[in-house]
């Protein structure tokens, strides 16, 4: 329910879908009285825009104010982090957040660390990559270890988060034979590291276990292939606790889940 208190005024109701449609409709005019009430349930809000504009009932010109779905407040922006890149990716222990950056017109990128807790930035545990790991598009770590993928080499590059250096014992090479030579965007339960290939819905299994000559391999067993299927097809950000694999669609708004074969 969405309330303003007006007086002498036409209401208008503008339905945005996007760029298929607009419509609009005017809801009343109000000569005189005290509050206007709209009722925003009349339109899907997790489909749609949905602002009022306001005119003088003589008057030619309108004024949007903007309304939008009053149930929407989970937005926590004191907790919001400032970042002054391009941020591509974002993994955290719980006490850093670190984020990749990339930025187009220049063709390099990085990675930045902060602390959760304050959202202040924390250069102490900053990493610099190596000279070719400078398109930086997926993030991800454990307790040791600070993956970072690469679009451009085709490479999941290795930090150690304590001496900073690179690993390349723990490295992944991406089965660009197999289909997986554009990688968007990476995540894992922590035995398997899945990499999301760009357009066509695919993500990639590589094992994070299992010793040398196991480690990084390709586990295709535990591919996921329907995400297009479910309508997953802009899939970005990929999480999993070992059971569930989450999903992040850019296009829809959505997380989408899928299980984890065993």
């Amino acid at each position: 329910m969405v309330q303003r208190r007006l007086a002498g005024y036409v209401i208008n109701l503008s339905i945005d879908g996007g760029a298929s449609w607009t419509q609009a409709k005017t809801l009343a005019t109000y000569t005189s009285g005290t509050t206007v009430t709209i009722d925003s349930g009349i339109v899907d809000t997790a489909a749609y825009i949905v602002s009022v504009g306001i005119k003088n009932r003589v008057g030619t010109n309108w004024t949007n104010i903007a309304v939008g779905p009053p149930e929407l407040t989970d937005h926590d922006e004191a907790k919001d982090i400032s970042v002054a890149r391009h941020p591509t990716g974002v993994w955290s222990d719980g006490t850093t957040m670190y984020v990749s950056w990339f930025i187009w017109s220049l063709q390099d990128g990085g990675v930045l660390a902060y602390d959760l807790a304050t959202g202040t930035r924390d250069t102490s545990k900053e990493i610099t990559l190596h000279a070719d790991n400078n398109w930086p598009f997926g993030i991800w770590g454990d307790a040791d270890t600070l993956w970072i993928q690469d679009r451009q080499e085709d490479r999941i590059y290795a930090y150690n988060r304590t001496t900073k250096a690179r690993d390349t014992s723990k490295e992944i090479v991406l089965d660009t034979a197999g289909g997986n030579a554009d990688g968007w965007g990476i995540g894992s339960d922590g035995e398997t590291l899945w990499v999301k290939e760009n357009g066509d819905g695919h993500l990639y299994a590589y094992k994070l276990t299992g010793g040398s000559g196991v480690f990084g391999t390709r586990d295709s067993a535990k591919d996921f292939n329907t995400l297009v299927a479910a309508g997953n097809a802009q899939a970005e950000g990929i999480w999993s606790d070992g059971t569930t694999l989450w999903a992040s669609d850019y296009q829809d708004s959505k997380v989408y889940a899928y299980k984890v074969s065993d």
